[in-house]
């Protein structure tokens, strides 16, 4: 089974009669559904569902007490293929809050039949047009790019950091090295309407702000980032080649939230399952109160409340049980995906080296290799060589050291603040800060950037050419030299 699922917060002033209007105006739109031409009908006082000739069913429930209320459908459709296509879409309400849950399955029916992924439904996109989304901590719902301006550093460094207070997952867009977005920003935020919300950085220089903001973690250099709430980043996209396009960028990034429902972290709507919970518990309520009115025995209704009461709980833990499994499941999963996508899992390495940015000990491991293959063709094995020169070519370097090397020299021809600049570049990357004497100042690397030297900063600036030689210097020791190529 795969599945789709996202939740976000709506108007409190959405009633039930809008979203059956809404939802009846989605399934007119699906193309292969012919249940409201023809079906069978049952009507109870709570639920009404519809049953197609093709085995297409939709019902729809509700439940209402006090300040609570929910309203829900679940829509299947078999595709023909031996597959079922099961979409369930809950508006739940409580103390002046509203949110949209929208869960859609790919259930085989068969033995043997491959899985798709489910989309992002339509039933989404007809919620935001109808303007049905509200506030998701301060930042509105909506297929809007959110361009942050200069003076938004902190905030950039709360959603870098997790501790931007949003349930929607925040996908940040950074400048590439020529300043300019590395795919159309309001392209991708519509696409992710009502999965997450999208920031786009204003200049490549407010990237070496929020550098020293969250220890280099930030997505820079055309980076796109995927930021969770209390968890920071967590996945990162890059345009790998000028062949790569928007379109593929988009698509995996949307497919990643599909896989990954990182907004489900935190629980705020109901999901279908509760909501027939709720209208079951509610049915045994007004059962039990029936039964104690027309008198009848009071063991028997105490047996008959319990085995409910047994059934709802044997049926919770496994409920539970299987969700740990799939979190476990897809933990291991992206844990794969991450060894992958640097060759190396550093999970797995005890004390594992830093890294001067992000991805420069693959950079490096690609920059050996090629070095080795160009030197020594003629002394590797035909399978060495056959094997190498299949997989060399996919070996795409991240482009990243250009970052650094930029803002050294950037610091380097700093003027009268140089020493400063640099002072805060090498502290940010782990250097400890030690006083050597009246005119100079050390810098320690810490232990686990090893290979790397100490350095030598004057207090005070002298002429401007002494900040370019000691930033030629670094760049000698960091050995930066081919890392993008």
């Amino acid at each position: 089974m795969t599945e789709f699922t996202t939740q976000f917060p709506v108007s409190n002033d959405v009633s039930n009669p809008e979203f059956v209007a809404l939802s009846i105006l989605w399934l007119r739109g699906i193309k292969k559904s012919k249940i409201l031409d023809t079906y069978n009908l049952e009507r109870y006082e709570d639920d009404a569902r519809l049953s197609g000739e093709n085995g297409e069913h939709f019902c729809l429930k509700s439940f209402n007490e006090g300040p609570f209320s929910a309203i829900g459908f679940q829509h299947s459709i078999p595709d023909g293929q031996g597959r079922d296509w099961i979409t369930e879409t809950v508006l739940s309400k409580s103390n002046n809050n509203a949110w949209i849950r929208v869960r859609t399955r790919c259930v085989a029916t068969a033995t043997n039949i491959p899985y798709v992924l489910p989309k992002k439904p339509a039933i989404i996109k007809l919620m935001i047009d109808d303007g049905w989304a509200s506030s998701d901590g301060s930042h509105d719902v909506g297929g809007i790019a959110h361009f942050l301006e200069e003076s938004d550093v902190d905030l950039a460094a709360r959603t870098i950091l997790g501790q931007e207070k949003t349930v929607l997952p925040i996908v940040y867009v950074s400048k590439d090295n020529h300043d300019k977005n590395p795919i159309s920003p309001q392209k991708l935020a519509n696409d992710l309407c009502g999965l997450a919300h999208v920031f786009v950085e204003p200049t490549r220089a407010f990237s070496i702000k929020l550098m020293e903001q969250t220890a280099q973690s930030n997505p820079y250099g055309g980076a796109i980032g995927i930021c969770v709430p209390n968890y920071g980043v967590q996945k990162r996209f890059y345009k790998r080649s000028y062949l790569e396009t928007q379109r593929s960028i988009i698509d995996a990034i949307q497919s990643y939230l599909i896989r990954a429902p990182l907004n489900g972290f935190q629980k705020k709507a109901l999901e279908w399952q509760d909501l027939q919970e709720l209208q079951n518990r509610s049915l045994r309520h007004s059962f039990q109160k029936k039964i104690e009115e027309s008198n009848t025995n009071e063991a028997e209704l105490n047996e008959f409340i319990e085995a409910y009461d047994d059934e709802i709980s044997s049926k919770d833990k496994t409920i539970n049980e299987l969700k740990e499994q799939v979190d476990t499941t897809r933990s291991e999963l992206e844990n794969i995906n991450s060894a992958n996508t640097t060759w190396i899992n550093y999970n797995s390495i005890k004390s594992p080296p830093s890294e001067l940015y992000n991805g420069e000990i693959s950079d490096r491991i690609k920059r050996i290799l090629s070095d080795h293959l160009r030197l020594h063709k003629d002394d590797l094995s035909k399978r060495d060589r056959y094997i190498l020169e299949k997989i060399f070519p996919q070996l795409k370097p991240t482009g990243r050291s250009k970052i650094l090397v930029e803002r050294l020299k950037l610091a380097g021809a700093s003027g009268n603040t140089w020493v400063d600049q640099l002072s805060s570049i090498l502290v940010g990357l782990g250097y400890t800060k030690v006083k050597k004497d009246k005119t100079h100042i050390k810098f320690h690397p810490p232990s686990s950037l090893g290979g790397i030297p100490m350095e030598v900063l004057p207090k005070t600036p002298s002429d401007y050419r002494a900040g370019k030689n000691k930033v030629a210097d670094i760049l000698r020791s960091f050995a930066l030299k081919n890392l993008d190529k």
